[in-house]
């Protein structure tokens, strides 16, 4: 007995430790990247707002659809109430900057995230995009959506106004 309490408790701890991805209900990781000047980005500067945060890669088609919808939701809703965060999925940061242009071009302006690495994309369990996470106006994981479709549109747009009518506790 004495012998099999003693080997669990050293598989416990030669065992690596995993860090369970944000699940609903949860509050998330802090940090979610760099914008394209180096500046980290993290989620508590946007408290008492929400976040519709989504991991895109340009070589996603679902992803490309779905950033110029995400815009289309900023427009309608001031940045002091939702921000969107385009979170790139592990391309070059010089690839994205190039994105960045096209997309102001075209009118889009959403806050693009570089993901250097896939390192914040690992931390959120992200395996396949687009990934969309709503945030709170409190800070935690509010819905979580894999995939994309403009079925699930509607859904989308009332979880946001859903969250944008619930109140913010200090």
């Amino acid at each position: 007995m004495k012998n099999t309490i003693l080997c669990s408790i050293v598989l416990l701890l030669l065992s690596p430790i995993c860090i369970a991805a944000p699940q609903v209900g949860d509050e998330p990781i802090d940090v979610l990247g760099k914008d394209l000047q180096g500046n980290k980005i993290l989620l508590s500067d946007y408290k008492g707002k929400v976040v519709v945060m989504s991991f895109w890669a340009t070589w996603c088609a679902p992803c490309m659809k779905e950033l110029p919808v995400l815009e289309g939701i900023q427009k309608q809703v001031s940045r002091k109430k939702l921000q969107v965060l385009a979170v790139n999925f592990g391309e070059k940061k010089r690839l994205v900057k190039k994105i960045d242009k096209v997309f102001k071009e075209d009118g889009i302006a959403l806050q693009l995230v570089h993901d250097s690495g896939r390192k914040v994309a690992k931390k959120w369990g992200v395996k396949a995009i687009p990934y969309l996470v709503m945030i709170d106006k409190n800070g935690q994981v509010a819905h979580i959506h894999r995939g994309y479709s403009e079925g699930a549109l509607p859904a989308i747009i009332r979880e946001v106004n859903e969250l944008l009518a619930e109140r913010f506790e200090l």
